[in-house]
């Protein structure tokens, strides 16, 4: 079995062979912990570049485009991130 997968612009590949590699679970602690970011600081004091793309995708979607969800895999809909 091969597991892949990414998070931003981090990744990760590895072959789990049973019975000789240890199992999915057993690796779990190896992924990037997850990012995430208070709504206050989002809205009130973006710092960083993340911050600000978390609060366009976050905030600025559902006021400018409401009822519409945010499809990350079309291009329109992150140009529309990066832009603003």
């Amino acid at each position: 079995m091969v597991d892949g997968g990414t998070e931003g612009f981090k990744g990760h590949a590895r072959v789990i062979i049973p019975g000789v590699t240890p199992c999915f679970e057993c690796t779990i602690w190896l992924f990037p912990p997850q990012v995430k970011f208070p709504l206050c600081t989002l809205a009130e004091t973006p710092r960083t570049a993340a911050h600000c793309i978390e609060y366009a995708h976050l905030i600025k979607w559902d006021e400018v485009h409401s009822g519409k969800s945010f499809d990350p895999d079309d291009p329109e809909h992150m140009q529309w991130v990066y832009s603003e």
